[in-house]
């Protein structure tokens, strides 16, 4: 009997326990970045607007080349300058002029809340064009037309502004 009262006061004990069951709770928090807009230069090395060659007196010569840029996306279109001589310049003593237009841009696609889920930039493309005048004499360094034989190059810089 001793047992049965034990038992019978156990569970008059465990069932005047109150029943506890789970909650939930939220709290809300903020998430913020400060983003800072970037282009950065896509090309590996310096790449080439070659003239090809000039023959003394002869005719104008044009040449391009391609640049890419990956952006942050959504910035307006970008405008551009060349260094401090500007968009003319001179090679073995041949005037030439540069200019550069958006050529092309490609969007980039949108980060996603996902595992991953970061996105591309924009590709943007800038063609840099030059004309050398034709009907120019040139420069040569030595005394004969040996001289003038290696191609002649220096390097020059586009600021993209965005």
């Amino acid at each position: 009997m001793k047992k049965f009262v034990i038992s019978a006061v156990a569970a008059a004990l465990l069932s005047a326990l109150p029943v506890v069951q789970a909650t939930t709770v939220t709290s809300d928090f903020n998430v913020s970045v400060s983003l800072t807009a970037i282009c950065t230069a896509n090309n590996s090395g310096v790449t080439t607007l070659g003239f090809g060659e000039y023959i003394a007196f002869g005719a104008q010569k044009t040449g391009s080349v391609d640049l890419t840029f990956n952006c942050t996306r959504g910035l307006a279109a970008p405008t551009f300058s060349f260094d401090g001589a500007g968009a003319y310049g001179v090679l073995s003593g041949l005037n030439y002029s540069l200019s550069a237009v958006n050529q092309a841009n490609a969007t980039g696609t949108d980060a996603s809340a996902t595992s991953g889920g970061v996105g591309t930039a924009d590709v943007r493309t800038v063609r840099v064009s030059g004309v050398m005048a034709g009907g120019q004499a040139g420069t040569c360094v030595g005394a004969d037309a040996a001289a003038c034989a290696p191609v002649a190059s220096h390097t020059r810089t586009l600021t993209v502004t965005y």
